[in-house]
């Protein structure tokens, strides 16, 4: 595995500009499959481990809708979850959960599931289909009621830049926010973001053990 700051990879200036607004900033990890093993889930359960053992053990995935759903009863009883086809029954009530936000002009679902229980493949999935979709990782435990308490009115967005509310939320509890950037046969890249002494701290730590 190799790190990488975001200005080390070349990111534009309109996002580091956003993340310095916030507060924040970024690190890359770019693992080899050759190396790191041909599943992406695999690479991407040595990515959550590594920062893990560096602190940042409790972990969960938040997804939303990315625009205003109708307001309806097939929207209302589909949620967020059934439609990306993770089967609530099967997991504990406690690991996973969602909340709806009304707007005049229709509705959003906002859900949060621990990683553990709905597992890499399943990330993996939704982050293809939901683009507004994060790994969220703390250094404390955290609850469905804890991050719908935090974002009890959802985050907004911000066109193909990181969310503010959630960059905002990761300053101030410092978490660290990822998402998987690309997968090709030879590489797997996932961004991670979080408070600026954070990430450079993470940088620092990561690179001298890996």
């Amino acid at each position: 595995m190799k790190i990488y700051s975001l200005e080390e990879t070349g990111w534009n200036q309109q996002l580091l500009v956003h993340l310095q607004m916030h507060g924040c900033a970024g690190m890359e990890f770019h693992w080899p499959r050759a190396v790191s093993g041909s599943s992406c889930g695999d690479v991407l359960a040595k990515t959550r481990r590594a920062l893990a053992e560096h602190g940042y053990a409790h972990q969960w995935t938040l997804v939303s809708h990315e625009t205003l759903q109708p307001a309806n009863r097939v929207t209302r009883h589909q949620g967020i979850w059934k439609p990306l086809g993770v089967d609530l029954k099967g997991l504990p009530s406690e690991s996973i959960g969602e909340w709806l936000v009304e707007y005049e002009e229709g509705i959003r679902f906002f859900g949060a599931a621990l990683q553990d229980a709905l597992g890499d493949a399943s990330l993996l999935a939704i982050w293809r289909q939901m683009k507004s979709s994060w790994l969220v990782l703390s250094m404390r435990p955290m609850s469905v009621a804890t991050l719908r308490s935090w974002f009890r009115q959802g985050w907004g967005s911000t066109g193909a830049l990181p969310p503010s509310d959630l960059l905002n939320m990761a300053r101030s509890e410092d978490l660290i926010l990822m998402q998987c950037l690309e997968t090709t046969p030879t590489s797997c890249i996932y961004l991670a973001l979080g408070a600026a002494a954070t990430i450079e701290s993470q940088i620092v730590s990561l690179r001298a053990f890996h």
